[in-house]
């Protein structure tokens, strides 16, 4: 009999170590085919410790520390020669690499509207961070947001909402899609220069472009991109007399926003070969 228990033992103790050799193969399978879950994102720089969860910061002196960057065109370049295209356009493989950075280095990732509520209420978490994408190029739904969704971060796009549907510009089912988990915010209606607008043009770039944007999305847009960075203080009056409640310049952000001034809100221009690491230390 005491044979016999031995070797049942024996046979138990073989069973459970053959499963657990399962499990640690399957484990290592699941890993292998899911990369981004499964590597540490790279450009993650050890000496920097992680943000305490619940440290805002202060904001007694009206100045937040936050960084708002500016992407245009996502993905390949279509034509090399044109140096315009080129230095709007920021590689897929390039893109992942500095969201990865994002996300290595303990950043708090908001869409703007997000950023302009919390500034409001003066309870900005630490190393705020907001992507904005100008145009509504359709390049930003087919290679952004899949990377974006991958790492769970939001982005704010600025759409032209009379150019919807036309060659390189997302339809109005890739914005609806898109607004499930991200901001649309508004680029006006056809991208003029806004400075010295009557009344009427202002009007058809600011209120009509809202009103569109929220009918096509059912979402509120509270958030507003200058055309070329144009404004003037016209402009920044209707912005809030039609119910917008932040908007962004194209001004080089020092890594600063002013609370008392969240209508014009500086960026970080992201060009082929930027080091967010330089850029944001």
């Amino acid at each position: 009999m005491a044979k016999g228990k031995v070797s049942r033992t024996k046979k138990g103790i073989i069973g459970f170590g053959v499963v657990l050799i399962i499990s640690a193969l399957v484990f290592g399978a699941f890993q292998l085919f899911n990369p981004i879950e499964a590597e540490a994102p790279t450009g993650a720089d050890p000496a920097v410790s992680p943000v305490p969860v619940g440290a805002s910061q202060d904001l007694s002196d009206n100045i937040a520390e936050a960084a708002v960057l500016m992407y245009h065109h996502i993905g390949p370049n279509p034509d090399e020669n044109d140096k315009i295209r080129s230095g709007l356009t920021v590689s897929e493989e390039e893109f992942a690499e500095q969201i990865k950075y994002i996300f290595a280095n303990g950043y708090t990732v908001m869409t703007l509207s997000e950023l302009a509520a919390d500034l409001s209420a003066k309870n900005l978490p630490e190393k705020p961070l907001v992507l904005t994408f100008d145009d509504g190029y359709d390049d930003n739904f087919i290679y952004a947001k899949p990377i974006l969704d991958k790492f769970g971060f939001k982005g704010t796009f600025f759409i032209i909402s009379g150019k919807i549907g036309q060659a390189e510009y997302m339809n109005e089912d890739q914005i609806k899609e898109l607004s499930k988990n991200h901001e649309i915010g508004s680029h006006s209606y056809s991208h003029p220069s806004m400075v010295r607008l009557s009344d009427y043009y202002l009007e058809r770039e600011l209120k009509n472009s809202k009103d569109d944007l929220q009918a096509l999305t059912g979402q509120e847009v509270i958030s507003f991109c200058y055309p070329a960075g144009k404004y003037d203080d016209k402009v920044v009056e209707k912005l809030e007399e039609y119910g917008y409640k932040i908007a962004v310049t194209t001004e080089a952000s020092t890594g600063s926003v002013a609370i008392d001034n969240l209508f014009l809100v500086p960026r970080y221009r992201i060009a082929p070969a930027i080091s967010l690491e330089t850029l944001l230390r």
